[in-house]
Parts: structure tokens; sequence; C-alpha cells
């Protein structure tokens, strides 16, 4: 009899919830659902607020450079759309202001930044325009053999996109720990030390013999390495969590730049999404806490 009492009770709380959402009509029902899940970010929240992937070619700003990218471009050419439309964002170094959808960094969105979009796209292209995640304005180039290694977080983010064994030169910090920060170069031994000495000073001479295209830090201070090497100096924020304010986190962008980079942007977008969803669920059981009473390590 108390299980039928309790199953009668649960049937009235429900048929009184059903009636207070038909009451409010479809539409109030639709919010209150949408109300629940916007607690959970997903890797589409990025662009809405206003976490853009600066990829210039990427005009909406999300996390994919596609067909939607294409026609934003060409509605601004066709007079469908005005500059008001169009997403602006700033470099660090001189505060020079650009327009995401100026794929090739001319001044102007037009027909051909299509061409140059389409490029990076299908990888046909040579090169690409990014801000990276330290704020500063790169030419990139799409086909990269020849790889300089920082440290811990820039090696991790080589092997999540399949490239580590692109890797020409590394600090001594990585070789030391080779086994698992350089395992999938095919020949350690071939790795250039570039601070073999005492320090963290750099043998640039030897990072020249190497020849790599590009050098990953994950550092802003090692941003100093430009003024001493030909290679193109990008940075890529470390891999660490950051709970406060997870979608302008270093690491999101991080792995979707280095995705589109290093040619694997699936690879960078499952990553955030794997991110994403470790912050949902760790979130979920600590949003009513206090920052006092969130557990650390």
């Amino acid at each position: 009899m108390s299980n039928q009492i309790n199953m009668d009770r649960k049937t009235i709380i429900a048929i009184t919830v059903v009636a207070i959402l038909l009451s409010a009509g479809v539409a109030g029902a639709f919010f209150f659902l949408k109300e629940k899940e916007d607690n959970r970010l997903t890797i589409k929240d990025l662009a809405a607020t206003g976490n853009y992937l600066k990829i210039f070619g990427n005009a909406n700003g999300d996390y994919l450079l596609d067909e939607d990218d294409v026609q934003i471009i060409q509605d601004y050419v066709d007079g469908k759309i005005t500059e008001e439309d169009l997403i602006v964002v700033e470099e660090t170094e001189n505060k020079n202001r650009f327009y995401l959808a100026d794929a090739n960094c001319d001044g102007e969105v037009n027909e051909a930044d299509i061409a140059v979009l389409r490029g990076i796209i299908d990888r046909t292209g040579s090169h690409m325009y990014i801000i990276d995640t330290f704020g500063y304005h790169l030419k990139v180039p799409l086909n990269i053999e020849r790889i300089v290694c920082d440290y811990f977080a820039a090696a991790e983010l080589l092997n999540m996109c399949g490239v580590q064994d692109k890797i020409v030169a590394a600090s001594k910090a990585l070789l030391v720990l080779k086994d698992y920060y350089l395992m999938n170069v095919p020949d350690t031994s071939k790795v250039v030390n570039f601070n073999p000495g005492t320090g963290s000073s750099v043998d640039y001479e030897a990072v020249a013999e190497a020849d790599p295209q590009v050098w990953v830090i994950s550092a802003a201070y090692k941003l100093v390495h430009r003024g001493n090497t030909s290679a193109v100096v990008l940075g890529l924020d470390s891999l660490v969590f950051d709970f406060d304010n997870v979608l302008a986190s270093g690491p999101i962008m991080s792995a979707l730049l280095a995705g589109y980079i290093f040619n694997a942007p699936e690879k960078g977008i499952a990553y955030v999404e794997w991110y994403l969803e470790t912050w949902n669920r760790l979130n979920s059981k600590t949003e009513n806490l206090t920052k006092e009473q969130r557990p650390t390590v």
C-alpha cells in the first residue's frame, strides 16, 4: 500500500509539472529546458561568447573553417552585409586591428580571401595568417615538416596532432624525458638539443642547422626567439585547466590552432570537446560551492 501511495505521489508530481509546462505553452517549456541546459558549455559556445578561433578566413569566428565562412565573405562582396557585420580582432604587439574574414590580411575583404580560405580548408594553399594564443600576428606555412619544440605542453600538442616525429630540435628538458615527451620521434639521437649548457641559454646556431620552419613555444617570454631565428615562432599556451574562465582558456585555442596548423583539425576539436565535458562534469558537482569550499589539487 505504501508503495502505491508513493507511486501515486510521483504520478501527481509528474502530471503537475506537465500541466505547468503546457499552461506556459511550448515556448515556455523550451525556455525551461534551455535554461537547464545553459550551465553546460559546448564547443559551439566559443564564438557566441567572443572567444574566436583567430585564423584569418574564419569569418564567423567559430571552431571550424568551412563553407559558412565562405558564404559570409561572399555576402560581403555581394553587398548583402556591411563592415559592421564582420568580426574585428586585435593583435598584441602593435594593437593592429583586422577583419577576421580578411584571409590574406591585405586590409580588404574580397574574393581573393575566398581563394585563400579554400586553400586552408583543402590544404592546397601555402600558408595562413593567425593570431596565436599570446596575441601575436603570424604567417604560418601549411606544409610543415621541421619543428623546434620548447617544452612539455608544446610536445603534448604536437603528439596530439600526430606530428611529434617532425621535431628536429628540442629543449634539454624534453630530451631528458624523451621516452615520454618524444616517444613518437623515430630517432631522438638526431634531435638537436638547443640548450645543452647550464640555465636556459639557447644555441641558435644549432637550431639554424636543424633548419626548422616553426618553433612552437608554450610561454610568452620565449618570444625573444623571434629575433634570433628564421623559423616562425608560434605561441601555443600550456594545457593547464582554467576552470574560472574556461572558454577563454589557452588550452582550448591552442588545441584548435594546432589542429589547423598541423593538418589535424578533428583532433583539436576532439580535445576541446573532452576538455569541456570534463569541465562540465566537475562544475556540476562544485558550482554551488564557494571558492574556499571547492577541493583543489
